[in-house]
């Protein structure tokens, strides 16, 4: 008979433990959306979203490094190093330019939604995400000199 497969000491799950094991699970789910979205892989729907915020850190680091460099290239002209700043200034062109059409070739208007899948709670829900585009501060690091040498 049934009854006798349990015995007084058999509980059966609490509301408690249930309802902590479906926030472990949401937790855990949630800690698995966001690796696959740090991971960045090509093709997967977090592509752009990764793009976007590696170019945009690349922009960041690169708008620090203008003030730098114009320090660097006056301390190479003042040391008559002028070929090490000719090559230091034509490299940080070059990384300009790169930026730049790499932000152009993502080609998004001020701000682009993208819809991406996100799953929470056993159900997969579509969630939209907002991009700002990042744009290459326009700093007077060159120095006009080694442009005509």
């Amino acid at each position: 008979s049934m009854a006798s497969d349990f015995t007084r000491y058999t509980v059966s799950a609490s509301r408690l433990s249930t309802a902590s094991r479906r926030t472990a699970k949401s937790a855990k789910m949630r800690r698995r959306e966001d690796r696959k979205r740090a991971r960045g892989k090509k093709g997967s729907p977090y592509e752009v979203e990764y793009l976007f915020g590696s170019l945009s850190r690349l922009v960041d680091r690169f708008n620090t490094l203008q003030g730098d460099v114009k320090t660097i290239l006056h301390t190479f002209i003042s040391l008559a190093y002028i070929d090490k700043a000719k090559n230091l200034q034509n490299s940080f062109g070059k990384l300009e330019e790169d930026i730049v059409a790499g932000i152009e070739q993502l080609d998004v208007n001020t701000s682009a939604y993208i819809p991406i899948q996100v799953a929470q709670d056993d159900e997969t829900q579509s969630t939209q995400v907002q991009f700002t585009k990042s744009s290459v501060r326009k700093q007077a690091w060159k120095i006009e000199v080694l442009e005509n040498l």
